[in-house]
């Protein structure tokens, strides 16, 4: 495979960048509905080749099953015919998803990766699957999505204006765990009736109809009730399915460009680079207004997964803007590169200066080899 001289620095970082040992795995709570589906995310560094990545699941007996492999782009079932039958799929070459849920896959998943350095890691999932949508009276979950480390608001909107707020209690139930009465609201005042619970300080009031969760946690993922009592004798209830995800990582775009042809037309690679791309999805857009590429264009193709993306003859008419968007269901984050000067300095002349650069140090330690030789030469003749 030819690699454009232009990505020469890249390459050596890559060639020098050490590999990561075996960690220790650390589980992740993830929960889910009955009949819904679940996703598996797995985070690798973008500059990590992925081997071989064996999914097993854990049962109630202890028994750990095989269930899955992905290898070659490929994911293989050792026995189709176990309880995921046909419920298994990959959304990418690191995340794993289950349909359809049953009551019984709730346990332990565990990934097991291999490398192409021949490093492995291990990632652990346990997973909760609730029985329905609606909790045991009938209301409605609201799906509330949240970001490790900022904040979230839990929102009561349905209050009428004219309606008069006696108290609202707020009830925490975990993904694993006894459920918690973590606050109320009475007379204009929020008391947490255990300051030295799980949330400590971290509650505070919006208005009197929203909840703030600050300094959001991995653990505060779960399900919020919130109990309001209206006067004079009016009670209604409303409940948050609250899920926490990782920051999406600053992502930077790398361009490799291509030697010339012979009509002297530039080409060039994008990649988005990102420390981690497990659960991620990435874009592309052009100009300040973020503008999405238009399918019915042949200068340009993206890779299978979307993370680079291949642009031919940049004579073409476009925004100079190029923007890589990287994004989960909570978070999203953007690196883009200017395309105005890509083609000012040619691949070749690029080339060129490696080479020389590169000969010009071999020649002159060379020199001073033979240089040093030479001074021991006339000392040993001196001292004869």
């Amino acid at each position: 495979m030819d690699f454009p001289c232009s990505g020469l620095p890249f390459l050596l970082f890559l060639l020098w960048f050490p590999g990561t040992a075996n960690l220790p795995a650390k589980v992740r709570h993830v929960d889910s509905t009955l009949g819904g589906s679940v996703l598996f995310p797995i985070t690798i560094s973008s500059m990590k080749t992925v081997a071989e990545i064996e999914w097993k699941f854990e049962t109630e007996r202890g028994l750990a099953l095989l269930i899955a492999e992905f290898s070659d782009g490929k994911l293989v079932r050792p026995n189709p015919r176990d309880r995921f039958g046909q419920r298994l799929e990959m959304v990418d070459e690191t995340t794993l998803k289950i349909k359809d849920l049953e009551r019984e896959d709730s346990g332990v998943y565990m990934a097991r990766v291999m490398l192409a350095t021949f490093t492995v890691l291990e990632y652990f999932f346990n997973l909760t699957v609730y029985s329905a949508i609606n909790d045991p009276v009938g209301i409605p979950f609201r799906q509330v999505s949240g970001v490790l480390g900022r904040s979230v608001l839990l929102s009561i909107s349905s209050i009428s204006p004219s309606d008069e707020i006696g108290k609202i209690e707020w009830d925490f139930q975990p993904q694993n765990g006894t459920g918690l009465y973590i606050a109320e609201f009475k007379d204009g005042k929020l008391e947490c009736p255990n300051p030295k619970d799980h949330f400590g300080m971290r509650l505070e009031l919006e208005n009197e109809t929203t909840l703030r969760i600050r300094n959001l946690e991995e653990e505060d993922s779960g399900v919020y009730r919130a109990r309001v009592r209206l006067l004079p004798a009016k009670i209604e209830e409303y409940s948050f399915r609250l899920t926490v995800y990782d920051p999406v990582p600053e992502p930077q775009i790398l361009l490799l460009q291509e030697t010339p042809d012979s009509l002297a037309r530039c080409n060039v690679t994008l990649w988005c680079l990102v420390s981690e791309k497990g659960g991620l999805n990435v874009s592309w857009r052009t100009g300040d207004a973020f503008k999405p590429l238009e399918e019915d264009l042949d200068w340009y193709r993206f890779s299978s997964e979307g993370w680079s993306l291949h642009l031919s003859n940049l004579s073409n008419p476009m925004d100079s803007s190029v923007t890589c968007l990287v994004s989960n269901l909570a978070d999203q984050k953007s690196a883009s590169i200017n395309l105005t000067n890509a083609c000012s300095h040619p691949g070749p002349r690029s080339c060129f200066s490696w080479v020389r650069i590169t000969f010009a140090i071999g020649l002159v330690f060379k020199i001073a080899i033979v240089t040093f030789l030479n001074l021991l030469e006339r000392k040993d003749r001196v001292h004869s």
